[in-house]
Formats: C-alpha cells, sequence, structure tokens
C-alpha cells in the first residue's frame, strides 16, 4: 500500500514539473549603461548577463555583471514583470513592464554598500526560430546605492540598453 501512495505522489509530483518547466527560457544579454552616480558624476559602462523566464510567469529574472568607465565592478539581479507583448508587424513584438534591481560592487575591492532600484523597460522581441527569440531592451532605472557602514544613501539615475538571445525548450 505504502509503495502505491508513493508511487502515485510521485507521479504528481512529476507531472506538476514538467508543466512548470514546459516553456522555460534561458539566454544571454550584453550591452551598455549610462547614468548619473551618486554627487552627478556621470556613468558609463558595460554588461554582461544571463536571462531565465518561465511562459506561465510573466516575470524575467536576470543576473549582470557590470564594469563601470569610474572602476567600480558589480554585481546585480533583476526581476521584471511584463506587462505585455503585442504584436507589431509581422513577427516583430514590442514588451513593456516595471521591474526591480539590486545588486553590489562586491568585486570592487570591498563590499561597503547595496543597490536598489525600481525599473521601467520596453523593447523589441522577434521568434527567429521557434525557439530562439532575440531581443532588445531599455530601461529607466531610478535608485539608491545604500552604504552598509553607516546610514547613508545615495540616489542615481541609469539606462541600461540590452541586446540578447534567449532558447525556449
Amino acid at each position: 500500500m505504502k509503495k502505491k501512495v508513493l508511487g502515485v505522489l510521485a507521479a504528481l509530483v512529476m507531472s506538476a514539473s514538467a508543466g512548470a518547466f514546459a516553456n522555460t527560457a534561458l539566454g544571454l544579454q550584453g550591452g551598455g549603461v549610462v547614468g548619473f552616480a551618486p554627487g552627478g558624476e556621470f556613468l558609463g559602462g558595460g554588461d554582461l548577463g544571463v536571462t531565465f523566464k518561465m511562459s506561465g510567469i510573466p516575470v524575467v529574472f536576470g543576473g549582470d555583471i557590470y564594469i563601470y568607465s569610474n572602476g567600480r565592478v558589480a554585481l546585480g539581479a533583476t526581476a521584471d514583470w511584463w506587462v505585455g507583448n503585442p504584436q507589431l508587424a509581422g513577427m516583430l513584438r514590442f514588451f513593456y513592464g516595471l521591474g526591480i534591481a539590486g545588486g553590489g560592487n562586491a568585486l570592487s575591492g570591498n563590499f561597503d554598500s547595496v543597490y536598489a532600484a525600481g525599473r521601467g523597460f520596453g523593447g523589441l522581441n522577434i521568434f527567429v526560430l521557434p525557439t530562439l527569440e532575440l531581443y532588445l531592451q531599455m530601461t529607466l532605472q531610478p535608485g539608491a546605492w545604500i552604504k552598509l557602514t553607516e546610514v547613508h544613501a545615495d540616489f542615481d539615475f541609469r539606462l541600461p540598453v540590452n541586446l540578447g538571445f534567449r532558447f525556449w525548450f
């Protein structure tokens, strides 16, 4: 009897898992970022990252490494909620939404601050193959660097632009 119950439970878990991961996407992106750092300093640089999306959840998750013109190297993570993805013409679509970002300058010598931001984004995407999506995304990202060694926050504004691709499986 116990073996039958365990078998049924295993089958239920496996079928639920298969449905949850049936339309998963994994991709790479890269691009540039411009903006203003705390104190009004111009900020420029580049980034390289990975993205992950499950079609049943309207959120695209990402992880990036940023290298800035002021020498800072930072790690970041994003969660973007897709509000819409309407068709523009033929296979070309427009996506847009809101999200959050966080990170820290862990690779710049010491980990003394963390970053938190809101995001508003838009972009173009196209499926060149049923399993290959190409996209261009621009994001407005106001945020703040929060010092961990003192009670202090510095506000900044960024405009990341990324090209990327995702494989759907």
